[in-house]
Order: C-alpha cells, then sequence, then structure tokens
C-alpha cells in the first residue's frame, strides 16, 4: 500500500494522474469469439488482458511435521474437504481414516478404519462431501464409493450403474459433488474370449446410484498378456475435471491441447475456452525416469509394455473453479516456471472465458516434494506427498488388471530419514 501524500502535494499530484489516465486507454482483450462444431468457443491470445498479481493467502493451521506440538502422526494424506462449519475432514490413504479438524487446526476425530465392511476402505483416494451431508470415500479399486456420517457412522454406500451392464470391474478416477447429484470418472473393464472392453465414463449420478446423465464417454479393446490401466498421462476426460457451484462441468482432457470444455448441468456441450499455447517438453531427466519406471512396470507385470512415455508436458496440469464462476488453470509452463515458495502461476479467465491475468499464489509449498488443493476459500498443502512409494492395486479374477500410481522417490538407499508428512491450511481471500 502506497503512503499517503501531504496535504500540500495532493493537488498537483492528482491533477497529473487525472492527466495521465485521460491519455491512457484500458487495456484491449485481442482474442475473438467463433463457433466450433457448433459450440460457441472462445479463442484467447497468448497473453492476458492485464497483468499478473500475487495472493498471499491466510495460513489457518498446520499439522504434522516435526514442529508438531501435538506429534500427530501422519500417513499419505491424498485430499481434504471443508463444511458449512469450517470444520475439514482430510483423508489418510496410508492409515484409512478420516480425520475431521476443527477451523482452528485442533483434531476432533478420526473416522472409518482400514477392511472390507461398512465404513472401510482399503484403497482410499478421493474424500468428498456428499449431497445428503454424508462422507464419502472413492476408493480405487475395486471401485466403490464408501461412505459415513460425520461422526463415522457407516451409511449404505454408492455403486454406479448407467455404464451398460458390461462391467467386469470399476476403476474410479475422480468425482465431485455438484448440487443433488455426484459427478464421477470412471473406467469400466469387462471381459469375453481373451479380450477386455475398457470404457471411460464421465457422468452425472443421483443418489440411487443410476446415472441421470452422460456426458462424456469412449472405448477400447485390448488383449493379449495383462491389462494395464496407468492413471494419469495421455488424453483423459475421467480424471481430469471439475465443477462450477451452479452445476456446470469443466473439462480439460487432452493432453497436448490447451483447451477447457464447460457442459451444462444436463450434459449439454456450453463453451469451449482455448489460448494459444505452444506445448512443453518434459526434462531429459524426467523422461528418463519415466522409461526406467515403465520397464519397470513391465517387468513386474510380465509385459512389455511398450515405449510410450510422454515427451510433453501437459498442457494443462490442474483448473480451480472459483464460487464467482472464475477458472483458475495452471498450465505446464504455470509449473515449472513457478518461483520458490508459490503454487504456481495460473492463468485466469473470467466468466466470458477470456483471458484476464495471470496469478502467482505465495505459500509454504515445494513442487519437487508436495502437493496442493482449492476446495472453496481453502487452500491445503501436503507436505512430501510426492515422495510416498508407488501403490499398486490389482484383481479381475482370472484376468489381471493392474492400476498403479506413481509416487515420488522412495530410494532407501540415500541414507537420509524420510520427513513426515504435514498438512497446511490457508484460507483464500
Amino acid at each position: 500500500m502506497k503512503t499517503k501524500p501531504g496535504t500540500a502535494r495532493l493537488v498537483p499530484t492528482l491533477t497529473i494522474l487525472l492527466l495521465a489516465t485521460a491519455c491512457v486507454a484500458a487495456p484491449t482483450w485481442l482474442g475473438f469469439e467463433t463457433l466450433e462444431d457448433g459450440v460457441p468457443t472462445v479463442r484467447n491470445p497468448e497473453s492476458p488482458v492485464y497483468g499478473e498479481t500475487l495472493l498471499e493467502p491466510e495460513q489457518l493451521w498446520r499439522i504434522g511435521g516435526d514442529d508438531d506440538p501435538e506429534e500427530t502422526l501422519l500417513g499419505l494424506i491424498t485430499d481434504a474437504v471443508v463444511d458449512e462449519d469450517g470444520v475439514t475432514y482430510i483423508l489418510d490413504a496410508t492409515m484409512s481414516t478420516v480425520l475431521a479438524i476443527s477451523p482452528e487446526g485442533e483434531i476432533l476425530r478420526r473416522v472409518g478404519r482400514e477392511g472390507d465392511g461398512p465404513g472401510e476402505f482399503r484403497s482410499g483416494q478421493e474424500l468428498e462431501l456428499l449431497p445428503d451431508g454424508n462422507l464419502g470415500v472413492l476408493e480405487l479399486m475395486p471401485g466403490r464409493i464408501v461412505v459415513m456420517d460425520r461422526e463415522g457412522i457407516p451409511v449404505s454406500g454408492w455403486r454406479l450403474f448407467g455404464d451398460g451392464g458390461q462391467t467386469g470391474m470399476s476403476h474410479m478416477r475422480h468425482m465431485e459433488a455438484s448440487g443433488d447429484a455426484l459427478v464421477v470418472g470412471l473406467i469400466s473393464t469387462s471381459f469375453a474370449e481373451g479380450k477386455v472392453v475398457i470404457r471411460n465414463i464421465l457422468g452425472r449420478y443421483g443418489s440411487d446410484g443410476e446415472q441421470q446423465v452422460a456426458i462424456l464417454e469412449n472405448s477400447e479393446e485390448q488383449s493379449g498378456g495383462a491389462i494395464r490401466l496407468s492413471i494419469g498421462g495421455g488424453d483423459d476426460f475421467a480424471g481430469n475435471f471439475t465443477t462450477l457451484p451452479d452445476g456446470r462441468v469443466v473439462v480439460f482432457q487432452k493432453a497436448r491441447e490447451y483447451k477447457v470444455e464447460i457442459f451444462a448441468p444436463d450434459g449439454t456441450p456450453e463453451r469451449v475456452i482455448r489460448r494459444d499455447y505452444e506445448s512443453l517438453r518434459r526434462l531429459d531427466e524426467d523422461i528418463e525416469e519415466a522409461r526406467e519406471l515403465a520397464a519397470e512396470l513391465a517387468s513386474r507385470f510380465g509385459d512389455d509394455g511398450g515405449d510410450n512415455v510422454q515427451e510433453y508436458e501437459n498442457d494443462i496440469a490442474q483448473v480451480v473453479a472459483r464460487a464467482d464462476g472464475e477458472l483458475w488453470v495452471l498450465s505446464s509452463r504455470g509449473v515449472r516456471d513457478c518461483p520458490s515458495g508459490h503454487l504456481g502461476v495460473f492463468d485466469v479467465y473470467d466468466t466470458d472465458g477470456r483471458y484476464d491475468r495471470t496469478l502467482r499464489i505465495a505459500a509454504d509449498y515445494d513442487p519437487e516434494d508436495d502437493n496442493f488443493l482449492v476446495v472453496g476459500d481453502r487452500l491445503y498443502v501436503f507436505k512430501q506427498a510426492q515422495n510416498a512409494p508407488d501403490r499398486s492395486f490389482s484383481g479381475g479374477g482370472g484376468n489381471m488388471v493392474a492400476v498403479v500410481i506413481g509416487g515420488g522417490d522412495d530410494d532407501e538407499d540415500d541414507g537420509e530419514e524420510p520427513m513426515p508428512f504435514e498438512v497446511i491450511c490457508y484460507r483464500l481471500p
């Protein structure tokens, strides 16, 4: 904030400022709008209308880590939600529990436990406040949503229908509550005569598990050897979406195409947002590391796997939908070019889909080690989350389906003790 000038200089200073304002035109958006395949499309230039802004959120609390006076022991934290009273619920995937945390950072209770019974789960990946107010844990494999109330009392879980009845197994990718429904992306597999049909589905589901709306769908066949479902990387609409408060669904499915698609609650394509963008090649060391991981998985599951390692980063890493309708898009360059101590450089689009400005968010965050999540007006930083070991899940009876979630560097020979997991909560303005 600027210091208020002295009274004697106030009038001439104002005169100069007014004259300067009169001579400088307001910034102009240099994009255009058109129709592409019948869908209104906003074409944005490479640069925004305005420059960069800095956001410095207020830290509310932090738990875990070496400096926690309560010595809270945390496993790998993968997701968080916040309720209407400001209570945060975080999902500990390692310990198969959900922690309820007060607005002041006090742990109120732990609910859930490892197992296969009511209110129990083993491969919890995501957490959501369901439309009925209960907590839902997305269990990656087998695909189901384990439901409990906020005190941990089990409630009948969700099993989703509407995938054509062909499912031999479901692998849920991502879920978000939207009004009185749940938007879910999943992969379904069905086996027959040595082949597997893999269907990617993004739909809106009611509380009875029935699909209300099919938003996007595709399918492919695979045969021979183990069938591997790689979570993340490449084109993916089942995992790369978010929802706006009014029920619209925002999808960023293309790996090498800066394209954001917005669907109405009934699944109708409503708008596409694009901007001029050159794909960013991955660093050589990252490509080599990915090839080593692919070779390890091929050896582990008994097939050659092929060389399907991506050479380029996904153009869009993440989209945050804000309550006012703004979209914050984190591009591959927004990740790589971000200065230390910041989350990333986001491209901000207004409610008309126009590239308005860039936004840099300051936080205690290390892109090599940590993950972050924006939920409403809360920002959560999960310290050391990228350094968790790989997690593998497999099943399918006589057939084998292997799902591997890549972690970080779990080399035990580096001679260093791993840093403890920690969660930091901020309030966004």
